[in-house]
């Protein structure tokens, strides 16, 4: 006589309900996570290009507006510009303030990113706008 020890499979019905869960927990992700970028996001370098004094670089995002538990990351690199003093640069959004301090051709690159941090640790970043301009500051 051979004795029973357990169960050898498991019943069909946890089986569809096991993937019925996975199913709906891997549904379509919002739309912060499926990286919808606003349409025609814009950067717009505001004051005068000369040393010394403070340029705003303003980010516009056309009405888009970050999400709450979300928060805007900046980054300005420069790629090249003259020897001597780099800019200074304080980020933030909607406006970063910068101050140059030697005059001629700088090329800056503006990224702006959407920073929310999801439930299983960890962040996630959505670019909202990258650009790359040149910027002539005079004495």
């Amino acid at each position: 006589m051979t004795r029973n020890t357990g169960y050898p499979h498991r019943p069909p019905a946890l089986g569809l309900f096991l993937f019925a869960c996975a199913l709906f927990l891997a549904g379509p992700a919002p739309a912060a996570e499926q990286g919808a970028v606003p349409p025609g996001a814009e950067l717009h370098i505001r004051g005068e290009l000369r040393t010394g004094r403070p340029v705003k670089a303003f980010f516009d995002l056309k009405g888009y507006r970050i999400p709450a538990g979300s928060y805007a990351s900046i980054n300005v690199r420069f790629g090249h510009g003259p020897d001597g003093r780099p800019p200074e640069v304080r980020t933030g959004y909607p406006e970063t303030d910068m101050v140059f301090h030697t005059p001629g051709t700088y090329s800056a690159t503006f990224i702006l990113n959407e920073v929310s941090k999801p439930s299983c640790g960890g962040v996630n970043a959505k670019t909202l706008l990258e650009k790359t301009i040149e910027l002539q500051v005079s004495d």
